[in-house]
């Protein structure tokens, strides 16, 4: 049961309730109420830390390696795929000016993308399209040659079977717990109010009011909650409030070592056109992917691991990561991103009577989800 004065509080309508605290729930909420220091802003979130991605992802600072851009290419024409290019990239740099790079723990150790015998059509291809990618990447970030050959450094990684590489001199990681603090602490000073542990049922417009129905308020109670505007911000579990629509659920499952000595290498690594991909924290090797190999089992927001994935993961990590080299496994989890079947961009909406959405940053929510959140405050602005 919840208190008198709890339900005084937690009943009283908001300017703008929140749906969501992860990367782009509480840039939206930081923005909006920078914009209008007035208006009161109310994030609801069902868990206690953000439940989807964001403190779950890998913390690739990165806007795509080139054979993931060669196979975006088969989905989209090549306008919209820079188009889509240049949001992750101003994208990683508002976000890096937003909270300074020592609060995030950005580090730019450049990314390098791997290649084997099993794939070499793929690498002969990424090579032939290097000069033209270079000329886009060019004109949108002003740095000349971001992609090169890098095969002289295949004998300092000690990788098994891995033939070619090939170097990107401006991807970086950063560490997604400490952005999601800086975030909090941010929103708490610009006096958002943020819930957790409550879960949103469904929602309603009603005599120009959204209201939420809720649960979760110690235990299993629920509260009729009630907002001018309401934005959906829960990525993959958007369709669950606001009906389908194209946002699919993807899981992605990770796993990270021990600490490792003498890990003397620093960086972000891709494989398989992105779907594999690992990179170090500190001497400790973080590792993700694999869900090409199983697209409908993984098409699921069940935030599960499984043998199938997992047991792929450590096969790639004892034969081509660390062969024949000591490590030992600390955790493994999962997260849950959100794709499109017919965009690379991001949803970004007003539904109608109250209620806004910005969901789907198709995998790439460090780079996409501040642009999103600010995409999202204009139309709340405007609209």
């Amino acid at each position: 049961m919840i208190s008198f004065w709890e339900r005084e509080i937690l009943q009283r309508p908001a300017d703008l309730i929140i749906i969501g605290a992860g990367i782009v729930g509480l840039h939206t909420a930081l923005f909006y109420k920078r914009t209008h220091p007035g208006k009161s802003v109310l994030v609801l979130e069902r868990s206690n830390l953000p439940y989807g991605a964001s403190t779950r992802n890998a913390g690739f600072a990165c806007f795509g390696s080139p054979s993931e851009l060669l196979a975006e290419l088969n989905e989209v024409r090549e306008t919209e795929l820079w188009d889509v290019v240049e949001r992750r990239w101003r994208g990683l740099l508002r976000l890096r000016q937003e909270h300074g790079d020592q609060a995030i723990s950005f580090e730019n150790n450049g990314g390098f993308e791997l290649f084997d015998s099993t794939i070499s059509s793929r690498y002969q291809k990424s090579i032939a399209s290097l000069d033209h990618f270079n000329d886009a990447l060019h004109k949108i970030t002003g740095i000349q040659n971001v992609y090169c050959l890098a095969d002289e450094q295949l004998s300092r990684f000690g990788f098994g079977g891995v033939e070619h590489l090939i170097y990107n001199k401006l991807e970086g990681q950063i560490n997604s717990g400490a952005l999601m603090q800086v975030l909090l602490q941010k929103c708490v000073q610009e006096g958002v109010v943020i819930h957790t542990g409550v879960n949103v049922d469904f929602l309603e417009s009603i005599g120009g009011m959204v209201h939420l129905q809720t649960s979760g308020w110690h235990g299993n109670d629920a509260l009729l909650m009630k907002a001018e505007r309401v934005a959906v911000c829960t990525n993959a579990f958007a369709s669950k409030l606001v009906g389908e629509m194209d946002i699919i659920p993807a899981r992605a499952q990770v796993l990270i070592t021990n600490p490792i000595a003498k890990l003397d290498w620093k960086g972000t690594f891709h494989y398989d056109e992105g779907y594999y991909y690992f990179r170090n924290v500190g001497n400790r090797i973080l590792f993700g992917g694999a869900r090409n190999k199983a697209f409908e089992e993984e098409h699921s927001d069940e935030i599960i691991i499984t043998d199938n994935i997992q047991n792929i993961l450590d096969e790639f990590m004892s034969r081509v990561i660390r062969p024949q080299m000591d490590y030992s496994i600390d955790m493994r989890w999962s997260g849950i991103m959100a794709m499109g079947k017919e965009n690379l961009l991001p949803k970004i909406d007003n539904l109608g009577n109250g209620v806004f959405i910005a969901a789907r940053c198709n995998g790439m929510g460090v780079a996409m989800g501040i642009q999103s959140a600010t995409d999202l405050n204009d139309l709340l602005i405007s609209q």
